[in-house]
C-alpha cells in the first residue's frame, strides 16, 4: 500500500474509508501500486547495473 496518502490522513478518517471501498476499488488501487513499485524498482536498478560498469571501469587504471 502506498503510505503517503495514509500518514497524512487522520486514523479514524483512513479506517472509514478502507472500510467503505468495495472490494473491487481495493484490487484496483493495489494493482496499480504493484505496477509502479515495480517501475520504480527497473528504474533503480538500471542505476544500479550503470554505477557497476562505472566502477568495474574504475578499477582498470
Amino acid at each position: 500500500m502506498f503510505f503517503g496518502r495514509i500518514g497524512r490522513c487522520a486514523d479514524v478518517d483512513y479506517i472509514a474509508n478502507f472500510k467503505s471501498a468495495s472490494l473491487d476499488d481495493l484490487l484496483t488501487d493495489w494493482t496499480a501500486q504493484i505496477h509502479r513499485n515495480a517501475q520504480i524498482a527497473c528504474e533503480k536498478f538500471s542505476w544500479v547495473r550503470r554505477g557497476m560498469l562505472w566502477y568495474f571501469l574504475a578499477i582498470l587504471p
